[in-house]
């Protein structure tokens, strides 16, 4: 076997090699080339966008799939990678196309390095945080929800800690609003004792299966 053919075998090994392993990644990435075209993507990339190698190889990043990444900051983004080599982070994009109306996207970018030195190409990954993102929403509603109620009510974790509480709570067990102390069952227990005569817990359903979620409640006449 002659150098050439040893050389060109072991990048053949090593492209298949990378292949392999971001074809394993679970979220969608791309690879751009300087003129942000699309060299490669993996399996992930065309399940979630409906598309394949033969449709988007070779064309514009922003060309393909109805223009989906077609937006001014983000090509803006992406030049200022190639051209400054800095990388990006947590980029937001709320897609404006028929299908990805309601999705949020979140990209992280960087310039790729081969045995140390640049390539010139830009690896995107891209996350689906819509989910993520309707939860987040829907704590913040609770925990609104919660804040509005005249009962104290905690969460404690698995390990026995303190990880929600709302703010009557916070005022009856007097809990700083900046603390980033863990606290312990024991302690609430010696301060409902000590300080909240008239208080008592009551448990709470939640669904969450390694966690208590209590309220306190006032037995007496007189409310604090």
């Amino acid at each position: 076997m002659s150098k050439i053919q040893s050389e060109n075998r072991q990048l053949k090994q090593r492209s298949d090699f990378a292949e392999g392993i971001i074809n394993t990644l679970r979220d969608p990435l791309v690879i751009l080339d300087t003129e942000l075209n699309v060299l490669a993507a993996n399996e992930s990339f065309f399940k979630n966008f409906a598309s394949t190698g033969d449709e988007v190889h070779g064309r514009s990043f922003f060309d393909i799939y109805g223009g989906i990444w077609n937006q001014a900051i983000l090509k803006q983004t992406l030049v200022k990678t190639l051209q400054e080599n800095t990388p990006f982070h947590d980029y937001v994009l709320q897609p404006d196309v028929a299908g990805h109306r309601h999705k949020t996207l979140l990209l992280n970018g960087r310039r790729i390095y081969e045995q140390g030195e640049e390539t010139g190409q830009i690896l995107v990954v891209i996350e689906d945080i819509t989910l993520r993102r309707h939860q987040e929403k829907a704590m913040r509603f609770q925990a609104d929800a919660l804040n509005r109620v005249n009962d104290a009510v905690l969460a404690i974790d698995g390990e026995g800690y303190l990880f929600y509480w709302n703010c009557r709570a916070a005022t009856l067990l007097k809990i700083p609003s900046d603390t980033t102390d863990r606290i312990r069952l024991d302690d609430i227990c010696i301060k409902i004792e000590g300080n909240l005569p008239g208080f008592s817990p009551f448990l709470l359903p939640n669904n969450r299966g390694e966690s208590i979620v209590f309220a306190l409640k006032n037995l007496t006449k007189n409310s604090i």
